[in-house]
């Protein structure tokens, strides 16, 4: 037990000197932050497996004003209605979903995308909403602030996390011989 406390107190000493160290912030990518935070979209999407299909409704003319009734025809449950649309702030969507954010920064409010394609299908999606809140109290804007602070903090030392791991796995240059890997691969299946 008290060598796993040391070893606890030493991984988190040599991430203190190793990578929370170098990890510098500027007040333009807190205030980039607070900026994508403040921006909310509401999105929907229509969904077919049919490349034939996602192509016929993108080839409608009306396709931006036909959506919402060809959205209702595929949702006609309100479980499904739920999955098939999202009302979330810029910054998380960024984070979550970094390609449909750009699909989302070309789009203009009732818009509709271009087929997009996944692996399970193609999706159609329709920028339903923009807002943006402007008027902040005090309080609100210190909260916002201090999340864009942590957020900015937690991104970079992901990021210089990965790089250092990478970085040490590259220099011992680690081998997976297989029989040994396919007995332990055994005995992990086994318990």
């Amino acid at each position: 037990m008290f060598k796993a406390f040391h070893d606890d107190l030493v991984t988190g000493e040599l991430f203190n000197d190793e990578i929370f160290t170098k990890i510098k912030i500027d007040d333009a990518e807190i205030d980039s932050v607070i900026t994508q935070k403040q921006v909310e979209v509401h999105i929907k999407w229509l969904y077919t497996s049919n490349k034939e299909e996602a192509a016929k409704y993108a080839n409608r003319p009306d396709l931006s004003t036909a959506f919402d009734s060809l959205f209702i025809q595929q949702c006609k449950d309100s479980a499904v209605m739920n999955e098939r649309q999202l009302k979330t702030d810029l910054y998380h969507l960024k984070m979550k979903n970094p390609v449909m954010a750009k699909i989302i920064d070309t789009l203009k409010v009732g818009k509709v995308s271009l087929p997009i394609h996944a692996q399970d299908g193609w999706y159609l999606v329709k920028l339903e909403n923009v807002t943006r809140n402007l008027i902040l109290t005090e309080s609100e804007k210190n909260k916002l602030r201090s999340e864009s602070i942590e957020a900015v903090k937690t991104n970079k030392m992901n990021h210089l996390s990965e790089q250092y791991v990478v970085g040490l796995m590259n220099e011992a240059n680690p081998v997976i011989r297989k029989d040994e890997f396919s007995v332990l691969r055994t005995y992990i299946g086994k318990y």
